[in-house]
């Protein structure tokens, strides 16, 4: 846990502002961590745009889910071992790295002569993406104070929000120019500059490293990584099929191929999660249970949505994007206005995401089969902001409750926990959806089934949430005074030491 955390302690606003996270040498290393997360999200949402295009270009109409689901697969393998890679070679070094391969996944893509390379282009670009993306989170406690956390994820969250809006943007425009390829080519120059950003002013990061016994450079975990792949591989391959059987042998191997990684992780002397990640005694646990089970619940508007609202409602693909855009800058919105609140208000905030999450779900199951659909909107902001009003304070708690030396690992789990929660919330969504009936055929009635039960499968998962998040709030209450009594211990032994050593000299 760093030293600089003071459980017991109220943050300052007035000290750390925003004024302190924009200027200077903190204005610089904050713009080019913005720019990371800006990039690897428009890179991972524009594709819906431009895929059509690029088939009707190069052909592989076949293969066009790969191009999506590769992506994904490379970025949570990366994220996963982005903590042990800062560890290795260092922060700077390992994002130039990650930017490097991100670059040349956009170069791919742009000259892609066919599907195939484009698919590996896409891999690469996940893989780049999501190497710097955990590298973000892992960075931010080297870089910056902890009273500055709050204000940093929440605009990393805007963030978010920003590229929900610009990356179906610039897909749409280039598309309308007539080029797809135009699009990757603005995001290999945006790229290039974060490339020389972080090469030519990012400090070395080399006495940041808080390498311990435990932290010692070892093989790199290329088996788990690989497992962890798997899992996401074999859970996308169960949402695609229409037999029970299949779906029960695909997900049941994709959860196994995880779970048997968390074994080996934990035995591992380089582990890539911390040592009591998913546990539910610890708040670092409780953390992560929560993150994911939140990053699988604000799935289903933003896949869905477009589709329910267009065939129902009669929306435009244009007029359906932005209104799904309505969730994600609710959450840029909530968390950047919650921000700056003091410590006492954080573990009521954390609860009531999640439970503002839930009435979000099943306000979209009642009004996006049969509307009004102006009801759509606060469905949205509830969606959005229920999230938004917890997650810069959920990461905080999991950054700073870590275990001596895991402080980098559980950053990056962070980052790696949410995307596994993206994946597994589209394979549960999406066979919510086929079992409404859309399997079947687009028709009114399947998309009204399917608009129903999508949001209402996953108000479980917000409930659990929210026993988790009370959980943590109690957990945390005893891991503060542990460190509390710790801490006293150790300043009464240090007294009885230097008074000790005082008589003898006399």
């Amino acid at each position: 846990m760093p030293e600089s955390f003071p459980p017991s302690q109220e943050t300052t606003p007035s000290t750390e502002g925003w004024k302190t996270l924009v200027t200077g040498e903190s204005g610089l290393f904050f713009g080019v961590i913005a720019l990371i997360v800006l990039l690897h999200a428009m890179n991972a949402l524009l594709m819906s745009t431009v895929l059509p295009s690029a088939v009707a270009d190069i052909g592989g109409v076949a293969y066009m889910g790969w191009a999506t689901s590769i992506f994904m697969i490379a970025s949570v393998t990366a994220a996963a071992g982005a903590g042990r890679l800062k560890l290795d070679i260092g922060g700077r070094n390992a994002l130039l790295v990650g930017a490097l391969i991100f670059l040349i996944g956009c170069l791919l893509c742009a000259f892609a002569p066919s599907m195939w390379v484009l698919i590996l282009g896409r891999f690469f670009q996940g893989f780049g993406g999501g190497l710097m993306a955990a590298l973000s989170y892992a960075l931010i406690g080297n870089l910056f104070p902890e009273t500055l956390w709050p204000r940093i994820f929440a605009t990393l969250s805007g963030v978010w929000g920003v590229a929900a809006l610009a990356g179906p943007f610039i897909g749409g425009m280039t598309t309308a120019l007539g080029s797809w390829r135009l699009a990757f080519f603005i995001i290999s120059f945006m790229a290039s500059l974060m490339l020389i950003a972080i090469y030519w002013r990012f400090p070395s990061l080399k006495a940041d490293e808080k390498k311990t016994d435990t932290s010692a450079t070892h093989a790199y975990p290329l088996l788990r990584l690989c497992l962890i792949a798997l899992s996401i591989l074999l859970v996308s391959i169960a949402s695609t099929q229409d037999q029970p059987f299949s779906i029960a042998l695909f997900g049941l191997s994709g959860i196994a191929a995880f779970i048997i990684m968390k074994i080996i992780d934990a035995r591992a002397p380089n582990p890539l999660l911390p040592t009591n990640a998913f546990t539910t005694n610890s708040v670092v646990g409780l953390g992560l249970w929560i993150a994911l089970l939140l990053s699988m619940a604000n799935d289903p508007f933003a896949l869905f949505g477009p589709l329910f609202l267009q065939t129902i409602h009669g929306l435009t693909p244009l007029q359906a994007g932005y209104m799904v855009a309505i969730e994600a800058m609710s959450w840029t919105l909530v968390a950047v206005l919650v921000a700056s609140l003091p410590d006492r208000y954080q573990p009521g905030l954390i609860i009531a995401g999640a439970l503002v999450m839930t009435v979000g779900l099943l306000g979209a199951s009642r009004f996006l089969p049969d509307g009004p659909l102006f009801m759509i909107v606060p469905v949205a902001i509830l969606l959005g902001g229920g999230i938004g009003g917890c997650w810069a304070f959920l990461i905080q708690r999991v950054m700073s409750f870590a275990k001596s030396g895991e402080e980098d690992i559980a950053a990056s789990a962070v980052a790696t926990t949410q995307m596994i929660g993206i994946a597994f919330g589209a394979v549960i969504a999406g066979l919510g959806a086929n079992m409404a009936g859309l399997a079947q055929g687009i028709t009114l009635e399947a998309t009204r089934n399917a608009a129903f039960w999508v949001p209402v499968i996953f108000v479980p998962v917000t409930l659990g949430a929210g026993v988790a998040a009370y959980r943590l709030t109690q957990r945390e209450r005893v891991e503060t005074a542990l460190i509390s009594k710790a801490s006293h211990s150790s300043n009464i032994s240090n007294s009885t030491n230097i008074s000790h050593s005082t008589n003898i000299e006399v």
